[in-house]
């Protein structure tokens, strides 16, 4: 019996005999209204055995591009270590790409966003990235430079900026989530 099978066997017996998936669980996280329960769900959510595997079939699922699929793994482990909980810079981004409120009010769904809805979180970031990359490549032709500022400009600019891009870059290269995944990148 391997690791995830004796996982979701421990998982069963300690729920009397029901697995829950991930996507029942966020079910249930939405319609919770006690904060003490969307805490327990939260923490249930984010370790359950299949969480880093959900997540990944909703980046693949959003887009086929292999380069789009990379950059948004890497800019979700640097912002929120692939986190659809996430809120940071003092209450104003939220989610897995930590969306800033203040620049994309109008036009992203925040409270979709902090339901949370995965695939919004997805959409978002792929919007994000691909309205960069589009911009972006209209002055520059090596694509390789392209990206390198898609991730300058996704952080917003200046110093923090261009180490925000090296290290998304490094992490692409790194892939610190595939020891979390139980099946291979791309895979559905």
């Amino acid at each position: 019996m391997n690791w995830h099978t004796l996982s979701i066997e421990l998982i069963r017996k300690e729920k009397g005999g029901m697995y829950m998936t991930v996507e029942r669980l966020l079910e249930k996280y939405r319609k919770a209204s006690n904060p003490e329960e969307k805490e327990r769900l939260k923490k249930e959510i984010l370790n359950h055995p299949d969480y880093y595997d959900f997540i990944e079939k909703k980046i693949c699922l959003a887009t086929k591009d292999e380069r789009e699929r990379a950059a948004l793994r890497a800019i979700f482990w640097q912002e929120s270590r692939w986190n659809i909980f996430a809120v940071g810079d003092n209450g104003n981004s939220f989610g897995m790409g930590q969306i800033y409120k203040p620049v994309h009010e109008n036009w992203v769904d925040f409270k979709r966003l902090t339901l949370p809805d995965v695939g919004y979180q997805v959409q978002v970031t792929l919007q994000l990235i691909r309205d960069l990359y589009k911009q972006l490549s209209q002055k520059i032709h090596d694509p390789y430079e392209v990206w390198f500022w898609v991730f300058y400009r996704y952080n917003g600019s200046g110093q923090h900026a261009l180490w925000y891009a090296r290290r998304i870059l490094g992490i692409m290269i790194e892939k610190p989530w595939g020891r979390y995944l139980k099946k291979k990148e791309g895979d559905k």
